[in-house]
């Protein structure tokens, strides 16, 4: 069984081993310092010899090491099977500030709310612990148990890892019942928290610095609660800070002003969200209205047009989808063709996009939308596609493209000779 010495001195990030077995590039020690990934903490990276060491994990009691390629001892090995092992010593360090934090969240949120923590999860991005709270975690909460953990945290309170003898640990007051029923090893907090734990840890909570409680949120019964701990904390501040602080500028308000100017921004879009939907409803009747006074009769055919010039980004404030003509067009004469061209020049190159939208009166109609639509765009080299009922199609704007008066008159033409 591997000798696990990250358990004795978490701060040993340097030592010599011997190798037990080798299969491929998965390598076992006789002892390491390398922290597989077990109990939500995630595995210690580094490196044996010059081999990358990418992950690392529990098997049968065994310590096994995954290495970037397989292994091979060199043929002068004076010791053999001998290596040099380093860990990533701050990715270590990162993750004894996230582990003992979250130990002293769960002992804080166990005095001030009488909340169990479930489960536990040290990420990249942020830590979490799930926990059954019987309240609503509300701001104040919040805020209560982020300051007493704080508080703790400066008040430089050692931590220590062990293993107690069974008459030693039958007289502990553990946070939660051991996951191993032999070779338990507990982490205490002296006078705050005593819980079995197999990993790496800080030797007293002022090497956590800062803990921060990012949110919390309800989660399958329970709260989950974010927060990070030591320089992921320190970093998660200053970003934020720099965010508000550029907010800050961007409203030309002091930071304090922050909160209450965005409120009233998003109250004023509120109110002009409301105000352009109902020109949106008006501008839609008037659409309508002109779409049916230009309607067309040719041969048996009903033809329908509207067409749009969009020249910047404003003019889409009030610009109308098709769908929003289509809801308000109803009881549309048989054969009706209807078509939506848009002249797009907010971006070059221009291009000039066709809808064509049939309403056959029976399925022996012999027009079809996408037929019309070839008509066109095979003559300016156009894309698209589509079917008998819906065809749409878009030509890039040059010197030599049809105005839009010249593709109604081609649609005319078209359904005159059928």
């Amino acid at each position: 069984m591997t000798e696990r010495v990250y358990q004795q001195n978490s701060y040993n990030y340097e030592t010599e081993a011997k190798i037990v077995k080798i299969d491929n590039n998965r390598v076992i020690l006789d002892r390491t310092i390398f922290y597989p990934t077990s109990g939500g903490q995630s595995a210690d990276t580094g490196n044996i010899d010059n081999y990358r060491v990418i992950d690392v994990k529990n098997e049968d009691n065994e310590i096994v090491h995954i290495i970037d390629r397989p292994f091979k001892l060199p043929e002068n090995n004076e010791e053999l099977g001998k290596v040099h092992l380093k860990i990533d010593w701050e990715h270590r360090y990162d993750n004894m500030q996230q582990h003992t934090g979250q130990h002293l969240l769960s002992a804080v949120l166990l005095k001030l709310l009488h909340a169990e923590t479930v489960s536990s999860h040290l990420g990249t991005n942020y830590n979490t612990v799930d926990v059954s709270v019987p309240m609503e975690l509300n701001d104040e909460a919040i805020n209560k148990i982020e300051l007493y953990a704080n508080s703790l945290i400066y008040n430089r309170i050692p931590v220590k890892s062990y293993f107690p003898s069974s008459n030693e640990l039958n007289s502990l007051i553990l946070r939660r019942k051991p996951k191993v029923k032999e070779n338990i090893r507990v982490v205490e907090i002296e006078g705050t928290d005593i819980t079995p734990c197999g990993g790496t840890h800080l030797s007293n909570t002022v090497e956590i610095t800062i803990l921060k409680i990012i949110k919390a949120e309800k989660y399958k019964g329970m709260y989950r609660i974010y927060f990070l701990c030591g320089r992921k904390a320190s970093l998660h501040y200053l970003e934020n800070y720099r965010t508000l602080v550029q907010t800050a500028d961007f409203l030309s308000v002091p930071l304090k002003e922050v909160p209450l100017r965005t409120k009233n921004l998003m109250d004023k879009s509120i109110d002009q969200s409301k105000l352009i939907n109902s020109l949106k409803g008006k501008l839609a009747e008037f659409k309508i209205d002109t779409i049916l006074k230009n309607m067309l009769k040719i041969n048996t055919f009903y033809f329908l047009y509207d067409v749009n010039n969009i020249e910047s980004n404003n003019d889409e404030t009030l610009f109308l989808e098709q769908k929003d003509i289509l809801k308000h067009l109803k009881k549309l004469p048989a054969k009706s063709i209807l078509l939506f061209l848009e002249i797009n020049r907010k971006k070059l190159p221009a291009k000039m996009t066709l809808s064509i939208k049939t309403f056959p009166s029976n399925s022996n109609q012999k027009i079809s939308a996408l037929y019309i639509l070839d008509n066109i765009i095979s003559k300016y080299n156009g894309k698209g596609g589509g079917s008998k009922k819906y065809a749409r199609g878009i030509i890039t704007i040059k010197n030599d493209t049809p105005s839009p008066e010249m593709i109604l008159k081609t649609i005319e033409n078209i359904l005159r000779k059928q």
